[in-house]
């Protein structure tokens, strides 16, 4: 793979929600050096999964078709951890690669990835100069860090690592999970598109739930310490009926799609336990997140990074957390921490914003307020690669 005269990056895909958030940044580097895509397991495009659609059509946007390159695909979330397809990653980049290569930037830094590690190694072995980029994942929780991005083997598996910014950052060094010189804090490249958010309206309660037909995961991390399963006693206890009454205000479900879930089951499901709700269920993959919350008069969610384009952008957002882990969502002051019967946590939503706790939160959360994430993304990488 011939590059071209300027310095020579790869951008790994591995999930496509990963990606999304920081693609924009990505793209805005071919304005300095040469970039090529690699999509591997979720993000491959031989990958049977509608959800990555869109994540698709947004890279052939941003680049040229031969600037994309699809590795091994995966068919279920599981295969990313077998050996085969790490033998299959493994043979793809030592094939891909050239010693010619100055970067290497990964959606994703968690050493507990077998392939993830395949990836510095590999790189490594083919050129020793070869700079590796880790990006944080959005829903690991700070009792999770050191697990997923502490040292694997006595190493780290990347020379720099993204993260989103005080939240993270003080964690990971305090506990000396991570070496400080390794850590650049960045915050979220996708979400600088709030700043110029125009016709903000309140049509509707926009909720986002987690697993709705799977009742399990691989990693207990993805499903919260206290789980609380989505059924009809949680849409009970939540209020959702009373929030309907005091708001006029459609219920918008907006479903998640996993690549092992079947939506027509999860359609049926939500409509069963919503009866006597006026609800509208979304599964349209084609949806912009941005839009979406743009539009919605309050938000109810698990700890998923949609839900801090509602807090940046005023929305009244709340999150349960035993639907899903907090993630960067641990201190936030809206949280549903339990389902008091005394208390329906529905009024969270009705009370007024309190703004300097919001801001303290946004804080933490490096460029959520001045838009900058993309801008600091690049001048990272360029001050570490030039």
């Amino acid at each position: 793979m011939k590059f071209g005269d300027r310095k020579k990056i790869i951008f790994i895909s591995t999930m496509h929600r990963s990606s999304e958030r920081i693609i924009e940044a990505i793209a805005r580097l071919q304005e300095k050096f040469d970039v090529t895509i690699f999509n591997i397991g979720q993000s491959s495009e031989k990958t049977k999964f509608a959800a990555s659609l869109r994540y698709h059509r947004l890279q052939k946007a941003l680049f040229k078709h031969n600037k994309i390159i699809q590795g091994p695909h995966i068919k279920v979330p599981s295969d990313t951890r077998t050996a085969q397809f790490g033998n299959r990653v493994s043979e793809f980049l030592m094939k891909n690669i050239d010693s010619d290569c100055d970067a290497i930037i990964t959606d994703d830094g968690r050493s507990t990835i077998p392939f993830i590690r395949q990836i510095y190694n590999i790189a490594k072995k083919i050129n020793k100069r070869i700079t590796v980029f880790g990006n944080c994942e959005g829903l690991v929780t700070k009792a999770s860090m050191k697990v997923k991005y502490g040292a694997h083997n006595g190493k780290c598996y990347f020379d720099y690592f993204f993260c989103f910014g005080k939240y993270d950052f003080d964690h990971l060094v305090k506990n000396k999970i991570v070496p400080k010189e390794k850590l650049v804090k960045i915050g979220i490249p996708q979400n600088d598109v709030i700043e110029k958010v125009t016709d903000i309206s309140e049509d509707y309660i926009l909720f986002i739930p987690n697993f709705v037909v799977l009742r399990s995961s691989e990693s207990h991390f993805d499903l919260g310490q206290k789980q609380i399963f989505l059924d009809r006693n949680f849409v009970k206890k939540f209020g959702f009926e009373e929030l309907q009454e005091h708001t006029k205000k459609k219920i918008l479900v907006k479903l998640k799609p996993r690549l092992q879930e079947n939506m027509t089951e999860a359609r049926n499901y939500i409509k069963g336990i919503f009866k006597g709700i006026d609800i509208e269920i979304l599964d349209n993959l084609e949806y912009d997140d941005v839009d979406l919350i743009k539009r919605a008069h309050s938000v109810v969610s698990y700890g998923t990074q949609m839900c801090l384009k509602g807090v940046v952008m005023g929305k009244p957002t709340v999150i349960i957390a035993g639907l899903g882990n907090l993630g960067i969502f641990d201190d936030y002051y809206n949280v549903v921490k339990n389902f008091d019967d005394d208390h329906k946590p529905y009024k969270m939503l009705l009370k007024k914003i309190e703004k300097d706790k919001v801001d303290l939160f946004l804080e933490s959360i490096e460029n959520s307020k001045n838009f900058k994430a993309t801008e600091s993304f690049v001048n990272a990488v360029t001050k570490r690669i030039t």
